[in-house]
């Protein structure tokens, strides 16, 4: 058993294991290769090794090297080797090894399963009989039965037996153990005292390549309406037996989604072999119009079977992407005193009432009046929290220059504000009615009254010229 510590403090990721094994020894539960997606800190996993190991004439040191690579929880790379040493002893009398060859296996159909036994010890075995075991319902025999009796061995000799099976359905492409038995007599023991032992054989089983997403990460984690250059992440792990070539990835988007930019979207990844992972990064913009939900992304992946001449092959895998709340107003009410607002006022007070009509409440809101230099005075004002659904009144203090022109201005309104510590802009476009300057009625009634003092003055004056005559 090969038993797999963490010892840090930190989570180890994408854990590698590759064992490498002497030639007079063969691992028969599993491939030499495994994959752990994570060992938490303090945490062990593991791996049971059924090995088989041929006979030898003398006592044999062997060791076995165990390389492992993960990354740790700074995102470095990190590879480390062991080394365990073991002793092959030789064995005596009779014994019987098995060894076993395999035609292709795939679920659903029918493979032929060679099992050959060797008698590598010193005296001859009889009445030899060959059992298997565990074929649970993965394996079932076709027109064969599962015992065979084979009669004697002499040592050195061999005898073969093909058993012809049928793969369950549902069956996964992994190397599943099968347990075999051998039972036999020893040319010096009696028929009443078997010997009987038992061995682990691996079966293979080979399958399409299966793509899966085994994580998706997204930056930054808040994604909102009107974001733009949102990093997608993808983990890709090839859960199949066989290796997939050419592989490109593209991730379909519709609205309220599109590329960063052109190709932003896909990536050409290329090999990708069986239990590897790869990262596909890919780059989207959010519509404001989007909606604070879920959304499950499909994500387009072709590659060839096996080899570049394989079959071609397509499949959709869905990328869970969501998009939080975020706050969006708009002007409810626009008021101006004097209602009438001319050229050349001073001290013009403008009311804009808004409204968040998002689904996130806006801190510390400013709403800024950019006007242009037709209007002046205080056009910055402090609005505060904005909740869902909420008015506010934003004021400004204005003079209106003298050459400003008549007609409707259209004036920006900014307003800025903060949501989760990230900052946020929106401009609405708002209009204001300059009307032209006019001289104020008190002007007019002055002037009247200085010209009927000037007229009444004159006609006194010539009246009492008359009466002096």
């Amino acid at each position: 058993t090969l038993c797999l510590t963490n010892e840090g403090e930190a989570v180890a990721s994408n854990v590698k294991v590759v064992l490498t094994i002497p030639q007079l020894l063969t691992l028969v539960n599993h491939d030499n290769y495994w994959y752990f997606q994570k060992i938490q800190p303090k945490k062990n996993i593991t791996i049971p090794l059924i090995l088989y190991a041929q006979q030898t004439s003398a006592n044999t040191p062997l060791q076995l090297l165990a390389t492992i690579s993960y990354v740790d929880g700074y995102g470095n790379l990190q590879t480390e080797s062991r080394t365990f040493g073991l002793e092959l002893v030789p064995s005596v009398g009779g014994r019987i090894e098995v060894t076993a060859s395999q035609s292709k296996a795939s679920p659903g159909k029918t493979f032929n399963l060679q099992l050959t036994l060797h008698n590598s010890g010193s005296v001859e075995v009889k009445n030899v009989k060959l059992k298997l075991l565990t074929l649970n319902s993965v394996f079932v025999p076709v027109s064969s039965s599962s015992v065979v009796s084979l009669g004697s061995l002499t040592p050195g000799s061999n005898v073969s037996v093909t058993f012809t099976l049928k793969v369950s359905d549902s069956a996964l492409a992994i190397t599943y153990p099968l347990n075999v038995q051998v039972e036999y007599v020893e040319d010096s023991k009696p028929v009443t005292n078997p010997t009987i032992i038992q061995q682990t054989i691996g079966i293979n089983v080979s399958g399409p390549v299966r793509i899966v997403v085994q994580k998706t990460e997204v930056k930054p984690s808040h994604v909102k309406p009107g974001d733009e250059g949102v990093l997608v992440s993808v983990l890709l792990l090839n859960d199949g037996s066989l290796t997939a070539e050419n592989v490109k990835a593209k991730l379909l988007l519709t609205k309220p989604f599109k590329p960063s930019w052109g190709g932003s979207n896909e990536i050409y990844i290329g090999k990708l072999r069986p239990y590897t992972v790869t990262q596909a990064n890919f780059y989207l913009d959010v519509d404001e119009s989007a909606k604070a939900e879920g959304y499950d992304i499909p994500l387009l992946l072709s590659y060839h079977e096996g080899s570049s001449s394989g079959n071609g092959c397509n499949t959709i895998l869905t990328v869970p992407f969501y998009v939080y709340g975020k706050a969006k107003f708009t002007v409810e009410k626009i008021e101006t005193s004097p209602e009438m607002v001319r050229q050349g006022d001073s001290g013009v007070t403008i009311k804009v009432t808004i409204k968040n009509v998002g689904s996130n409440k806006a801190e510390g809101l400013i709403a800024n009046l950019a006007a242009g230099e037709e209007f002046s005075g205080t056009m910055t004002t402090y609005v505060g929290v904005v909740g869902v659904n909420d008015t506010r009144t934003a004021e400004f203090n204005v003079d209106v220059s003298s050459s400003a022109t008549v007609g409707v201005h259209k004036v920006d309104l900014v307003l800025s504000w903060s949501e989760d510590n990230e900052p946020y802009i929106q401009t609405i476009t708002i209009p204001i009615q300059v009307y032209p300057y006019t001289i104020p009625q008190i002007y007019w009634i002055s002037i009247i009254i200085v010209a009927m003092i000037v007229i009444v003055g004159g006609i006194y004056r010539k009246i009492k010229r008359k009466m002096e005559t």
